[in-house]
Formats: structure tokens, sequence, C-alpha cells
């Protein structure tokens, strides 16, 4: 195929993609509202890489190949930091994109490894073959700076967070930012799943707000004793939306 051509330089485990995964991304935020003749078109110049638990999408120093849409599983975006340390940088969820941000930049390599938490699935653009497109369609590049505007904003959101003093309100905040976030999960829209929130392992939930394991174990507990979420298995649903607003704001 023509349109995968560039493909061939990445891993081998990258394949076409299904008709479903084509259909998830066709509601994705890089997608919406372009006319049908580019959405088809960056479609087909896309493909999915599946990855098994553990197994790294790139690694610290790796020459820059590809940006990606999750569709399915997490991820973790980390710094090594030692031999057997790393400095979390990010906890990725179905719906959020990984590298794109360095479609706007001129580095060479990754700063930065990710790796599959558990079983994921990415949609995969290659760099080149999108920045293309960006140069002769200059709504792909306002969509691209739309996407990452989006983003900056839910990393001050997310920072915020990590400065409130109370457990309870980091928690309860990190929450309702993860509820935000999947309530427009395209893949839920499409499967007409109602949303929950996966927060395993606690480690690296904790994690993203600084917070130490036993402290969020005990938050969660908390805001369930009120009523506010359900938890079973790691897997938390919201229940009361403005209770953990409240939360969040007065602790």
């Amino acid at each position: 195929m023509k349109d995968l051509a560039l493909l061939s330089e990445l891993p081998a485990d990258i394949r076409p993609a299904t008709t479903h995964d084509r259909r998830v991304v066709l509601h994705s935020p890089l997608l919406q509202n372009l006319p049908s003749e580019i959405q088809n078109l960056l479609l087909r110049i896309g493909a999915t890489r599946s990855l098994r638990r553990g197994e790294h999408l790139f690694g610290e120093g790796q020459e820059l190949a590809a940006f990606y849409y999750v569709l399915a599983g997490r991820l973790k975006e980390y710094y090594p930091a030692g031999a057997d340390d790393q400095c979390l940088r990010r906890v990725v969820l179905p719906g959020q994109y990984i590298s794109l941000h360095l479609m706007l930049t001129e580095a060479p390599v990754h700063t930065y490894s990710t790796q599959a938490i558990g079983a994921a699935r990415c949609f995969t653009w290659h760099f080149d073959e999108f920045r293309d497109i960006m140069r002769r369609e200059p709504l792909v590049a306002l969509q691209v700076s739309r996407v990452l505007a989006e983003h900056v904003e839910q990393f001050c959101r997310h920072a915020c967070l990590c400065r409130k003093s109370r457990a309870l309100a980091k928690v309860a905040g990190y929450l309702l930012s993860k509820y935000r976030h999947l309530s427009l999960n395209p893949e839920d829209m499409v499967k007409g799943q109602k949303v929950q929130t996966d927060l395993r392992p606690f480690d690296l939930a904790a994690a993203e707000i600084c917070t130490a394991r036993e402290t969020f174990s005990r938050a969660l507990s908390c805001l369930q004793e009120r009523r506010l979420i359900r938890v079973e298995n790691g897997v938390v649903d919201i229940l009361d939306v403005e209770g953990l607003k409240k939360i969040s704001i007065t602790g």
C-alpha cells in the first residue's frame, strides 16, 4: 500500500488499522470537524500498533519516528533515573496523544521512555508523512495547535493538584480530571459504555499527584465511605461529581 510505505521504517508489530480503530480515530480531537477528505487522508496514512504488558513504545534516546493516539490500555511515560529507578512523567489513557508535541520541534530523539502498563493499542502516524500534510493543509496544522493548547491547560490543572496540601482534596481533584477526560473518550462513545476510571496500579496513580500509595488508598476509602465513588478491584465509578468538586476545593 502506497500510503503505508513509510511505516516500513517502524517496528514490525504495526498493522493496517481495523475498521473499528478507524472509527475511533475519526472521533478523536485531531480529526474532529475536519473536512471528510482530510479525515480520510489522515486515516489512510496511519496504522495500529499493539503492545504487550511491559513492552516499550519507545525508549529515551531513540530516534523520533512517529507519534501516537492511545486506542486502548494505558501507558506510562517516565525518565530513567539510574539502573533500577525512574521518574514518572505521566500515565497516558485512551483518547490521549503521545509525542504529538514533537511535531512542532526539531528534536532528533525522544527525551523520555514510554511503556505499556498492560496490553495496549495505539494508532500511529509517521512524523515525516504527517508533517508533509500539515504543510499542505493549514487546517491540520491548526488542529494540532488546538490539541496541544488543550494539553497545556490540562497540565496546568494537574500541577495545581500536586500543590494542594490536603490529600483528600488532591485525590478528589485527580478523580475529576480523569473523569472529565474519560467521559469524552471516543472509544466509550463508539461502544456506548459507561465511563469508569481504572487506577491500577495505585502506585502510579499516587505518584502522578506526588502522594504516598497508602495516603492515596486512604483517601479513596474515605470518598467511598461518603458515597461519592465506588471502588472495585482498582476501578472507580464516580457517583457524585458535585460532591467531589466540593471536596477538591475545600478538602
